[in-house]
């Protein structure tokens, strides 16, 4: 496929990024447009950025005669973002970072994902079939999809939000190979990143809009968790709730609505 203009690759993303927003839309359970808006921006925003990442590593590739040779690690390369995190959170429990091999989890987990990657890329470049690969990518991001939403939700968060980035990259991949033209294609990332810059400044704002992500969100809860840590409580309108018969102590909202989701889902 020859290569795409850069609004393409990025729109590309951002249609990524909404197939797996539409997924997290429907399992928040609101009609709500101040609710699944959220979502929508977000994972859109992230294709986006996924889209950015990969059409870079392509034109090094195209450019660079040593990085055309070392094609596969080149492709594998951009995996780091969210691998080296990754593994320097993937023990952190009190039990985990005894097993073998946790203290040098930051070095051979991204090492792995790296060398793994690579492979795979290696192989798609030698069928040069790209529906199989596509088709491939799509079960891959299924599997990821459903193991996120049913394995472990109320632990792991880091391990949740790289699963998150990889469903959403891999859809984005199968895109790549299936699509060579996107209709307004420059249209996609600038209501993308115009919708972020809402989302950021007016977040959610009421209550009832933070206890459906923190009870029903995957995707929308860990990524405005990392953009909240990033930009302070402001994001999510945090305040401390006043002392209450079932809490003797003050909690910030967010933490409190975590507590209500698990007794919820009857873990404690």
């Amino acid at each position: 496929m020859p290569p795409r203009s850069s609004s393409t690759d990025l729109a590309i993303g951002v249609a990524g990024g909404l197939l797996i927003a539409a997924v997290e839309a429907v399992s928040l359970g609101s009609a709500d447009p101040r609710v699944w808006w959220v979502p929508l921006v977000l994972l859109a925003a992230l294709g986006m950025c996924a889209a950015a990442v990969i059409a870079i590593q392509e034109w090094i590739i195209r450019r660079s005669a040593v990085a055309g040779q070392l094609a596969p690690f080149v492709r594998a390369a951009g995996s780091l973002i969210a691998l080296v995190p990754l593994g320097g959170t993937l023990f952190d429990g009190a039990r985990a970072s005894t097993m073998s091999g946790a203290s040098l989890a930051p070095i051979w987990v991204p090492a792995l994902g790296v060398l793994l990657i690579a492979g795979a890329a290696w192989i798609h470049a030698r069928l040069e079939r790209p529906w199989i690969t596509a088709a491939a990518l799509l079960v891959l991001a299924v599997c990821v999809e459903a193991a996120n939403r049913t394995l472990y939700r109320s632990g792991y968060p880091q391990v949740h939000l790289f699963l998150s980035v990889v469903s959403v990259v891999a859809l984005v991949l199968a895109l790549r190979q299936l699509v060579s033209r996107v209709p307004l294609a420059p249209l996609w990332p600038s209501a993308a990143t115009l919708g972020l810059a809402l989302v950021l400044a007016f977040g959610l704002a009421a209550p009832s809009q933070r206890w459906i992500v923190a009870t029903h969100g995957v995707h929308t809860r860990h990524l405005v968790r990392v953009v909240r840590e990033a930009l302070g409580p402001s994001f999510t309108r945090e305040r401390e709730l006043a002392v209450e018969l079932d809490h003797p102590v003050g909690f910030r909202e967010a933490d409190y609505l975590k507590i209500a989701w698990w007794r919820a889902a009857g873990i404690s």
